[in-house]
C-alpha cells in the first residue's frame, strides 16, 4: 500500500473507528515520521491507548499487521531523505535478481501500478475541463521535475493555443506571472524533495484567486493543501533518485484526457502542425526526411 492509498484507507475507515483508534490515525495524519520510527508499544503509551487498539487500527485499514503499516511510512521517509543518505542506505545485495538495475525497473513497474489504482479519474477530468476553457496554462516544474513540466508542455502546445513553460532560470518567474487573468491556470508539477519555487510561486498564485493544479505524490505534499486539483502519482526512491514513471504516465493520462475531450480542436491543430512539419522538411517520416519542396529555378538565357 502506498502512502496515499494509506491516506484515503484512513478517510473512509474514520467514521467507524473507536476513540482510540481515531487517536492512531489523526497522529499518523499530523506526524507520519514520527509514526515510522515508533514501535506500537511507544505509539499506545504516547497515546494513552492499549497496544492492542494500535494493532486493530493498522487491519482496520488494510494491513496485516502494525510492522507492515509502520514499513509504508518508513518508505515515505525515505523518499524525503537526500540523495546520499538514501544510496549508503541500498545496501549491495548477491545475485542477478538482486541487481539495481533490475530493482530499478521492479520499483518502476511498482510506481506505476500504485498510481493507476489511485488514479481519480473525476479528478482527471476536471484538470483536463480546466486546461480545455482556461485562456493561458502556465506550467512549473523545477530540478528533475523540469522534465516533465516540458512533457506537459510540449503535447498541450501542440493542441492549444496559451500554454506556457515557466522558465526560472531568467529570474523573472514574478514578471512572468504578473498579468495572469481570472481564466488563466498555473500547473505546478513536484515531488520530494519538493522545489521550493515551485511551492511558494502556487501559493502566491493561489492566494490571489487563481485556480492551480497540482501533479503530486499525494495529499501530504504541501502543494495539495493550495491547490483546485491535485492529481496524485507514486514515486519510489531506488536506489537514490525519485522515479518519475509515475508521474509521467499521469500526464500522458491528462494529456489523452484533454485531447480526446476536445478532439475536433485537438484535430485541427495537429493537422496544422504536420502540415508545417512537411513543408519545413522537420521530421523523418517511413526512414526518409520530410524535406520542403523546392521552388524551381527559371532557365538562365
Amino acid at each position: 500500500m502506498t502512502t496515499a492509498s494509506l491516506l484515503q484507507s484512513i478517510q473512509s475507515a474514520y467514521p467507524d473507528l473507536s476513540k482510540g483508534a481515531r487517536r492512531v490515525a489523526e497522529l499518523i495524519v499530523s506526524k507520519p515520521e514520527e509514526v515510522a520510527l515508533s514501535s506500537a508499544a511507544e505509539i499506545a503509551r504516547q497515546l494513552k491507548v492499549s497496544e492492542s487498539t494500535v494493532v486493530r487500527f493498522a487491519s482496520a485499514i488494510g494491513f496485516d499487521g502494525y510492522p507492515e503499516l509502520r514499513r509504508t511510512l518508513q518508505e515515505d521517509l525515505l523518499r524525503h531523505a537526500a540523495p546520499a543518505d538514501r544510496l549508503s542506505k541500498s545496501a549491495p545485495r548477491r545475485g542477478v535478481a538482486n541487481s539495481p538495475a533490475l530493482r530499478s525497473f521492479q520499483a518502476d513497474v511498482t510506481d506505476l501500478s500504485a498510481t493507476q489504482r489511485t488514479l481519480d479519474l473525476d479528478r482527471l477530468n476536471e484538470a483536463a475541463e480546466m486546461i480545455a476553457s482556461a485562456n493561458e496554462v502556465h506550467i512549473l516544474g523545477q530540478r528533475s521535475s523540469f522534465g516533465l513540466a516540458f512533457t506537459l508542455f510540449h503535447h498541450l502546445s501542440r493542441m492549444f493555443r496559451g500554454i506556457r513553460l515557466l522558465d526560472c532560470g531568467r529570474g523573472d518567474v514574478a514578471d512572468q506571472l504578473a498579468h495572469l487573468e481570472d481564466q488563466d491556470l498555473l500547473i505546478g508539477i513536484s515531488f520530494p524533495r519538493y522545489s521550493r519555487t515551485t511551492v511558494e510561486t502556487c501559493s502566491i498564485v493561489a492566494a490571489r484567486g487563481h485556480r492551480v493544479i497540482s501533479i503530486t505524490d499525494g495529499p501530504l505534499s504541501p502543494l495539495a493543501s493550495i491547490s483546485a486539483v491535485t492529481l496524485t502519482a507514486y514515486c519510489s526512491a531506488e536506489p537514490f533518485a525519485n522515479s518519475n514513471v509515475g508521474a509521467l504516465a499521469t500526464i500522458n493520462a491528462l494529456v489523452a484526457q484533454t485531447a480526446v475531450g476536445n478532439q475536433p480542436r485537438s484535430v485541427r491543430s495537429l493537422n496544422r502542425l504536420e502540415k508545417l512539419l512537411d513543408e519545413t522538411g522537420g521530421v523523418f517520416r517511413n526512414g526518409r526526411e520530410a524535406r520542403a519542396p523546392s521552388k524551381k529555378r527559371g532557365k538562365r538565357s
